[in-house]
């Protein structure tokens, strides 16, 4: 195995460029080396209608299955601690790595307190979710009586919910159709009527 460092008592942060979707597989590469990497991620909650079941999903019985997917924030950048210099040719000659973060053809090394708060991001996201939802997410369920707030034609109609799916933050009311087909009203158009 190549050694990609010269060796040295100091640490230095870098930004290797990967393409998009390819982040962790660098990781992984880099561990296999002893370099520390990391690229921020937003972990999000997806319902998909399957006919075959995703790993680690809950199946919701009527053919949809619940996971948790993490989506990249920064897409194309992985951070990573070298401890010496990186020899850049080996690096560069690795699959999946493109180039690495720099000006004029220098490499720039990124400052600690910096990458500290791209570290903590996933925890401080994670965090701001369940903030989010727990209080400022309005929630309508089937029998509430709601009022369109806005919308050209409908603004101002009292209605009740028939159903709602609050994934896709949508509900429908009775008596609101299109052409016979239910009309779906965003959440952001409704208010509950006292």
């Amino acid at each position: 195995m190549t050694d990609i460092t010269d060796g040295g008592p100091w640490a230095a942060w870098y930004c290797i460029l990967t393409p998009p979707q390819r982040e962790q597989r660098v990781i992984e590469w880099l561990k296999r080396y002893g370099v520390y990497s990391f690229h921020p991620v937003q972990k999000k909650w997806r319902v998909r209608r399957t006919a075959r079941p995703i790993a680690g999903a809950k199946s919701m019985g009527d053919g949809r299955h619940g996971y948790f997917h993490e989506r990249s924030i920064l897409p194309g950048y992985v951070f990573s601690k070298f401890t010496g210099l990186p020899r850049w040719h080996v690096l560069r000659e690795m699959p999946n790595i493109t180039g690495v973060l720099g000006h004029n053809g220098q490499p720039i090394t990124l400052r600690y307190e910096d990458l500290k708060t791209l570290h903590d991001l996933r925890r401080r996201m994670d965090v701001l979710d369940t903030s989010l939802v727990s209080s400022d997410m309005v929630v309508f369920a089937p029998g509430d009586k709601v009022r369109v707030t806005e919308g050209l034609a409908i603004d101002g109609f009292v209605r009740e919910v028939e159903t709602a799916n609050p994934s896709k933050e949508i509900a429908y009311l009775k008596g609101l159709s299109i052409l016979g087909k239910p009309l779906p009203i965003p959440y952001h158009m409704l208010a509950h009527e006292p």
